[in-house]
Formats: structure tokens, C-alpha cells, sequence
């Protein structure tokens, strides 16, 4: 939801627990999140799907095509952005925005 962010690896076990699985790879479900944000930038069709809300589990941004741009949307919402030297975009979020399936 709106406000809330959750990780690449809670979406992983959601995925395990809804499809019967023991686990789900959290790195294959990265790469599907990448996927919808490919084609999202690319068609520009409103999938609805808010793929910018899914983190890796350092807080993260995850690295997509026009991750910036992403991040500024997650910034609308509320959260505090810090930028790394590395290049990378972090997340100032406490465990209240954290969205727990």
C-alpha cells in the first residue's frame, strides 16, 4: 500500500507460502520485480503495480531502469532518501512502514 515499502525477501516467502512452496528465490523474484519495471518504463502502461515500493533487505533501492526516478516516487510518499557514495539510493524507514504480508 501507499506509505509502506516491503522487501524482495518478504515478498519471496509470501510468494512460498501462497504457491505451496518450502522457499522462493529472492534473487528470481529481484529479477521479476526488474521485469516489471522494464516493461513499465518501456510501454508506459499503467500496470498499477507499484514495483518502486519493493526493497532489497538493506534498505535498498533496487537498481532498475530509471531507478531514480523511482525513488523520487517513493520519496512522494514520505520516505527520506539517502543517496551513497556508491551510487546506490538507501531508505531512512523504520520497522512501521515496513509492509508485512
Amino acid at each position: 500500500p501507499k506509505g509502506f515499502v516491503a522487501t524482495i525477501d518478504a515478498l519471496a516467502k509470501r510468494l512460498a507460502t501462497d504457491f505451496g512452496t518450502d522457499v522462493t528465490c529472492p534473487m528470481r523474484t529481484g529479477n521479476g520485480i526488474k521485469k516489471i519495471a522494464e516493461r513499465y518504463s518501456n510501454d508506459n502502461i499503467d500496470f498499477r503495480i507499484p514495483f518502486w515500493r519493493v526493497i532489497r533487505s538493506g534498505k535498498l533501492v533496487i537498481k532498475f531502469k530509471n531507478f531514480e526516478f523511482w525513488a523520487s516516487q517513493i520519496e512522494d510518499e514520505g520516505f527520506k532518501l539517502i543517496f551513497t557514495k556508491s551510487g546506490s539510493i538507501k531508505l531512512d524507514v523504520d520497522s512501521s512502514r515496513m509492509f508485512l504480508f
